[in-house]
């Protein structure tokens, strides 16, 4: 370490240090551990195991160029992380500078145009939520000739794509000078688009409820949901930005820690198993209801617990479901080690269903 020079910093630092106090430890420790395991049968049979498996270990590993990129990648950010550069704002200064538009030269051109645009749009959205109002929030039915799945997959995507395209249309208009951005015809305009998208957002859900109660609910759909959530959350930070006249940058930052939040959390959600519990808890209610069993089987241990539960359901004839012999298998399967997987595959969450799966035996 005393070689280098003192002005070197990162990658040739971290050498250093590892070369001058890692790896003597290392050393030392492996010539102490082969001589004294030569002297002791029990010390030098756990000596050899510790490095046949090491061996096999480092052999075993998958070299694969996306691996190796990926991992270069995790290990590069994770040293940023751990030693962060003294960037001070020099990454953040463009947004900074293209947070507002420059005034414009006619600004009575540029008002009437904002204005105009708002007023077109708030009538275009309005016409769509009207009829939204009328089918799905008055009869919630859909019209004649449609069917479900054409009302929920060919409607939800053009939707979603209306009020991100809203969103990103406000972003622009005021991120212009406050001189324009600033006007009350302006901002009540905009809110009352941003109520209106707020409403879309809603008839999307209320169509996917619908969707949801002629067929079942899946993990997607949960995740439809959730996106859905996002996007309003998105919303309204932006009437924020709006009222309080926030720069892109806290616009952006705020996003981004919404999504985090969001995307954090729905991490330790089984949506598999919520999907699954409320479909059987529906058919329960309602046997002549279908239920999906081969979506069930499908979501692996998420669903063990409420086949579980169709299995305990008394019908004519035992079962003729079938799903008492398939979690008969599941029980066979776990005596017959398959689910021994290897450490990098275990799962908590599988674990812990197996466990109520066997107790529930």
């Amino acid at each position: 370490m005393s070689l280098l020079p003192s002005s070197s910093t990162g990658i040739l630092r971290i050498f250093g240090w590892f070369a001058g106090v890692v790896l003597p430890v290392v050393l030392l420790t492996a010539l102490f551990a082969l001589i004294l395991g030569a002297g002791n049968a029990i010390l030098g049979t756990w000596v050899n195991q510790f490095f046949s498996g090491f061996w096999k270990w480092l052999t075993s590993f998958d070299f694969s160029i996306g691996r190796v990129i990926f991992w270069t990648f995790v290990t590069l950010l994770s040293l940023a992380l751990i030693r962060p550069a003294q960037t001070g704002r020099f990454w953040w200064e463009w947004m900074d500078r293209i947070g507002r538009f420059p005034a414009p030269t006619k600004p009575s051109h540029a008002y009437w145009r904002s204005v105009l645009i708002l007023v077109a749009l708030n009538a275009i959205f309005f016409a769509a939520n009207s009829i939204d109002a009328f089918y799905l929030w008055a009869h919630q039915s859909i019209p004649q000739g449609v069917t479900y799945a054409q009302f929920v997959h060919q409607g939800t995507v053009q939707l979603i794509a209306a009020t991100l395209l809203s969103a990103i249309l406000l972003i622009v208009l005021f991120n212009q000078d406050e001189s324009l951005s600033g006007r009350p015809v302006l901002r009540t305009a905009a809110l009352v688009w941003i109520g209106q998208n707020l409403f879309l957002l809603t008839s999307i859900a209320l169509r996917l409820k619908l969707y949801v109660d002629a067929y079942n609910l899946t993990s997607p759909r949960i995740s439809l949901l959730i996106f859905l959530l996002i996007v309003g959350g998105g919303f309204i930070i932006l009437s924020f930005k709006i009222l309080r006249e926030k720069s892109l940058l806290w616009v952006t930052g705020a996003n981004l820690g919404l999504v985090f939040t969001v995307f954090y959390a729905v991490q330790f959600l089984d949506l598999g198993a919520m999907a699954a519990e409320y479909n059987v808890s529906r058919w329960e209610r309602n046997p002549a209801r279908n239920l999906d069993l081969n979506y069930l089987e499908s979501l692996g241990s998420s669903g063990w617990h409420s086949l579980q539960r169709v299995a305990e359901k008394p019908e004519p004839g035992g079962d003729p479901f079938g799903v008492s012999a398939f979690l008969a298998g599941v029980r066979r399967d776990n005596e017959g080690g398959k689910f021994n997987v290897n450490w990098r595959s275990w799962q908590a969450r599988r674990a812990w269903n197996l466990h109520q799966l066997l107790s529930s035996h």
